[in-house]
Formats: C-alpha cells, sequence, structure tokens
C-alpha cells in the first residue's frame, strides 16, 4: 500500500478533499486486481472512493464505486492467512467494507499504512454521524499487531543478559536533563525480533529479524569515524526528559550489530505427542523419552485426550493431570537431571517443557497461553496451548494443538490453525506482545487430525502392509494443505516413515477392529518454523500401547544464539560513545561577534551600554 502525493489528493471535483488514500488489492473469486482507495471529504459529507485504475488517478479520476460514509458504513478487519505471517515481511491485512447499497469487498492491503487508513476512516464516520460504532474493536485489533512499530513509555532500563551480574554504567549524556538510572547493556531483546525500538513518526530503518541481516547491514562501519548526520538522526538527539529514545536507539544497534558479540551453539530439543484417549498411564514412558543413548538438552512434551471426563471440561480440573506428570518425569532421561519450566493444561491438552539443570539459569521471560476452537469456536475440547521462553538469546514458541476431527472436516482443522496463530499471543512484561510467529524457532506438536484421503481402509492397510509408505504420503491431508498454502506454509516437517500412528485397538497394535473401522492416518505430527534448526530424528513408538494412538517424537538440533560477555560489552561501548558524540554534535551552539568587552575607561556604577551580534 503506497501512500499517494498531498499534491495529488485534489481529484479535480469540484472542491473534493482527499483525507488519505491508499493503494491495496481487492480480493473476489480468489483473484486479485489493483483499487486505490480514497476517504473524500465532499461538501461536508464523507465517503469512500474505489478507483479501479489507479495509476491513472490524475488522468480519469472518475471512482468506479463510491460508498457514503453514514450509519449503514461496515469496514471489519478479517482474520487470514496473512495474519499468521511474519509481519515485517511482506505482511498484508485484509479488510472487508459494507455500504448501504454496495455488496460486501474484500481488500489486502500492507500493514504499514492500514492502521492510518483506518483511523481516518474512524474519524470521518464520527465526525459525520456524531457517535463510535465497531470501529474502536477494529483500531485495537490493528493497535495489537502494531504495537511492534511503537516504543511503549515510559520504558526502564534494557534488560540485562541472564549471565551478567554486574550492570555497566553508561556514561552520562552531557549537556541534557538529568537521565533516567544508569542504562545497562542489553543484548537484542529475542522475544520481539522484528520489533522496531523507534517510534514510526522518526523514519529509523527498521532493524533486521534477529540472526538475519542484509549485505547493507553486514558492511563493515567505523564505529570511531565521525557520524553521517541527518536531519531525522538531529530530530532524534533534542534534548528531552524522555530516556526512552536513547534506549530505544541502543537497542536498535545493538541488534544490527548482534553478529559482532554472539556465537551459535548447538543444543538437543526432544520433542514428544500423544493421544492417550482418557486413559492413565500403564507402563514407563522410558521408551518414548529416554530412547537416544545421550540426554537432551530440553524436553517439550504435549499430551492431548489427558481426560475426557465432565470435570475437565466445565471445571478444568483433572485428576489425572499429577499421575501423567509424575510419569513422564520417571522416563526422563537417567543420566542427566531435569528442571520443570513450564505446565498448562487445557482440559486435555497439556504442554510439559523440561531442561537441563544445569541450562536453567540461562532460559528467561516465561509465559504460557492456550486458545479454545472447539465447540462455539471457544471451548476448550480442542484448540492449543503453548509455552514460549527466552534460551539464552534465542526465543522459542511451542505449540500443543488438538484440531477438529473427522476425515471430512479437513477445512475446519485449517481454521482450527489460523484461529489459534491469530489468537495465541504471549504477554511478557515490559515487552509488546507476542504472537506465536514472533519468536526465532516454533515446535508445533500434536494431534493435528489430517487424515489420508481415502475411504477404504482395507486399500490403506494393503498398502501399509506393502510398505507404500510413499504413495500413503502423497494422500496425507496435511500435505495437501501444505502445498496449496492453506495451513502450516511456513512450517517444516521432516520424511515420514513410519506407519500411521491412528487407529488402533487400545492395549494391542491391531488397527481398529470397532464397528466403524477408522481408516489409518498419521493425525499425529510435529513440525517446525526457524532457520537454525535441523531435525536428527522423527519416529513412532510402538511399543506403548495405552491409547487408540501411538506416541510420537522428534530430536532436533538447535543453533541458539550465545552472547559473549566480553565482546557484547566492547560492542555496547562503542556503541554509547558513538551516541555520546553524537549528541554532543546535536547540542545547541552559539557564536559572538567579540568575546570581550573592554571598561577600562568607565567609570565605576556608570551605565554602560555595548552591542553583541550573533552572527547567523
Amino acid at each position: 500500500m503506497e501512500p499517494v502525493n498531498k499534491s495529488a489528493m485534489r481529484l479535480g471535483l469540484g472542491e473534493d478533499q482527499c483525507i488519505i488514500a491508499v493503494r491495496g488489492l481487492v480480493v473476489k473469486d480468489g483473484l486479485k486486481e489493483p483499487r486505490l482507495l480514497s476517504l473524500i471529504q465532499r461538501s461536508g459529507e464523507y465517503m469512500l472512493d474505489i478507483l479501479s485504475n489507479p495509476d491513472a488517478v490524475l488522468k480519469s479520476p472518475v471512482p468506479q464505486i463510491t460508498i457514503p460514509v453514514n450509519s449503514r458504513f461496515h469496514i471489519i478487519q478479517d482474520a487470514e492467512e496473512a495474519l499468521l505471517i511474519d509481519i515485517p515481511v511482506n505482511s498484508s491485512c485484509r479488510i472487508r467494507v459494507r455500504g448501504d447499497r454496495t455488496e460486501e469487498l474484500l481488500f489486502e492491503f500492507p500493514d504499514d499504512r492500514c492502521l492510518s487508513f483506518l483511523t481516518e476512516v474512524r474519524r470521518a464516520k464520527q465526525q459525520d454521524l456524531g457517535f463510535e460504532d465497531n470501529f474502536s474493536d477494529v483500531l485495537k485489533v490493528e493497535e495489537k499487531k502494531n504495537q511492534h512499530n511503537r516504543v511503549s513509555a515510559p520504558r526502564g532500563p534494557p534488560p540485562v543478559p541472564a549471565h551478567k551480574e554486574t550492570p555497566l554504567p553508561v556514561p552520562p549524556r552531557r549537556g541534557l536533563p538529568a537521565p533516567a538510572p544508569a542504562l545497562t547493556p542489553a543484548p537484542a531483546p529475542a522475544p520481539a525480533p522484528a520489533a522496531a525500538p523507534v517510534q514510526k513518526e522518526r523514519h529509523l530503518p527498521s532493524p533486521a529479524k534477529e540472526g538475519h541481516f542484509t549485505a547493507s547491514q553486514n558492511k563493515a562501519s567505523k564505529w570511531n569515524d565521525n557520524p553521517n548526520v541527518t536531519n531525522t538522526m538531529r530530530k532524534l538527539f533534542v534534548p528531552t526528559s524522555q530516556s526512552g529514545q536513547r534506549e530505544g536507539l541502543i537497542k536498535h544497534c545493538l541488534i544490527k550489530k548482534e553478529k559482532e558479540y554472539v556465537d551459535i551453539h548447538n543444543f538437543r530439543f526432544f520433542t514428544g505427542t500423544w493421544n492417550v484417549n482418557g486413559q492413565s498411564p500403564d507402563s514407563g514412558l522410558a521408551a518414548w523419552l529416554s530412547c537416544d543413548p545421550e540426554p537432551p538438552d530440553v524436553y517439550c512434551i504435549g499430551f492431548q485426550e489427558l481426560d475426557l471426563s465432565t470435570e475437565a471440561f466445565f471445571y478444568f480440573d483433572s485428576a489425572k493431570e499429577q499421575v501423567w506428570v509424575e510419569a513422564v518425569e520417571k522416563g526422563l532421561h537417567p543420566k542427566a537431571k531435569y528442571k520443570k519450566i513450564s505446565l498448562i493444561r487445557l482440559v486435555g491438552m497439556m504442554l510439559l517443557v523440561y531442561t537441563k539443570k544445569e541450562h536453567r539459569k540461562y532460559i528467561r521471560d516465561v509465559e504460557k497461553e492456550s486458545t479454545g476452537t472447539g465447540i462455539m469456536g471457544k471451548m476448550g475440547n480442542k484448540g492449543g496451548v503453548g509455552v514460549r521462553f527466552v534460551f539464552h538469546n534465542t526465543s522459542f514458541c511451542i505449540v500443543n494443538s488438538h484440531l477438529a476431527a473427522h476425515v471430512e472436516d479437513f477445512e475446519r482443522r485449517n481454521q482450527d490453525y489460523k484461529d489459534i496463530c491469530a489468537r495465541m499471543s504471549f504477554h511478557v512484561p515490559g515487552q509488546p506482545p507476542s504472537s506465536i510467529v514472533k519468536h526465532d524457532v516454533v515446535i508445533w506438536l500434536g494431534d493435528l487430525n489430517y487424515r489420508l484421503s481415502l475411504a477404504d481402509a482395507a486399500d490403506v492397510k494393503n498398502m501399509i502392509c506393502q510398505n507404500e509408505i510413499k504413495k500413503l504420503r502423497e494422500l496425507d491431508q496435511l500435505n495437501i494443505q501444505r502445498q496449496t498454502k492453506k495451513a502450516f506454509t511456513d512450517f517444516n516437517e521432516g520424511e515420514i516413515n513410519f506407519i500411521p500412528t491412528y487407529k488402533y485397538d487400545p492395549k494391542t497394535d491391531r488397527w481398529d477392529s470397532s464397528g466403524k473401522c477408522r481408516v489409518p492416518a498419521w493425525c499425529d505430527r510435529i513440525l517446525w518454523r526457524g532457520s537454525s534448526v535441523k531435525q536428527l530424528t522423527y519416529r513412532s513408538h510402538m511399543k506403548l500401547q495405552t491409547s487408540d494412538h501411538k506416541p510420537v517424537s522428534s530430536l532436533f538440533s538447535v543453533g541458539v544464539k550465545v552472547v559473549d560477555e566480553r565482546r557484547y560489552k566492547k560492542v555496547f561501548e562503542e556503541i554509547v560513545r558513538m551516541m555520546d558524540r553524537m549528541e554532543n554534535e546535536f547540542l545547541p551552539s552559539l557564536s559572538l561577534s567579540r568575546r570581550e568587552v573592554s571598561t577600562s575607561d568607565k567609570k565605576q556604577l556608570q551605565p554602560y551600554t555595548k552591542r553583541v551580534a550573533f552572527p547567523q
């Protein structure tokens, strides 16, 4: 969406005045066509003009559609897949517009000016009608999405890395008002890697996402050279009592220089998922959780249908929670000692995160959240639970979900996935909310319930007996939805080389022999998102027969950003010195036509006047 030149805001229609104009795409029947939306003030009234040819705005300014902004005018934000993509990279939002005589139209805009457009339309409607309506809800959604572009004020000093014991004082701001308490060095804030530390109107370039740098950012810069002063920078360093500007710029520079003080260390993450069908553990879990010779650094373990009782559904209380927690802790690898990081349960979905005892001090900003997508789209019989945390200087988000059932309901499963992504948000004190994709590494596990596109169970079982796993993978609904970009578009999954994990007769290895005779399927899956993740194993565990599902596990090697204290301190001090030089340069200065005034020939108490000029 491109801003339109102010000089072009007069469309030649009498005294019409264009308040704001934005470029976007109209979406209809899967096709997208360019449009120009203009909020016009005409004879004291407001209306939305939609031009079908944005490039001809000056040549042919006749709108294709004009929608009056009145009591029957509505505009809402659509929760689409665009919300699930990382916002700073080619992000977009979708808005539905409807007038009293106009059918509903769906538009797609980039996020950068969407909030401004909605704000102006809201203001126009208030002025035209004199009351507020559901626009406030729309703006709240947009405000939440765009908080990463603003600085929350007032803010405290940046956090010190978890491994730092002694804060490093910052030199005082020369010539400026007394600052807030001494600023301490801090690494780039991993929980919100794409968060711009400076307000939008300052027009500083947005920092690159953590761990990703463009060629221009990698160019060697001489911090000791004189800074290149711009008018925008000059505005930023005008003396102010708000210490947030200085702190925000330091964070911005630290993110850009992250490669100079961060090393990548590999850690092993064990992830597992199991739908236990409301059963209690009847055997040890070591065959699942301790199947590797070397102990993992972190465990992420998800359960579904932990408890199918009425109490769990209506009262959120389950006697089986503690039973399964104890079974998990007994099954952890015996060669290491582990500490529990977090536990969250929503009805039958439970997620547990453990780490080696020696790693616990490097984990911070732990938060958990749940989202129900079941009955009425809200209840917790279906949905997801998530835990986010920062390990050293890398942010992680682990999601355990149980999506809609039944072979034909794959579109409902797609919508459950989108709802979880759009509604699950983590709130770390002192930081803007973080969605699932606002993390360096995302691991999504659970009973996703995607089935095989074959109706005959006998045919599937015959293909399994003939080890035709590759052919079955081509019929897997999740693979099809990912290939067509309907769900889990940005996620990766390892190659499945094990037989389907659903559905079995409980306590046996026999396929479902009930009257329903369910078609075997790979319902239980583990996917990931992140550039520093390598999957080492992806397997099922057939020895465990408690449920009608078999547990699944995946072992990952994850590259984690670890801060080198010595190099970090050096980079931080260089940034502070550079900022001090810039601040001193921006201090007001005066030159006088003369610096000395002689009074030797004047008598005491005799009035004397001498003019001193301030040359421009």
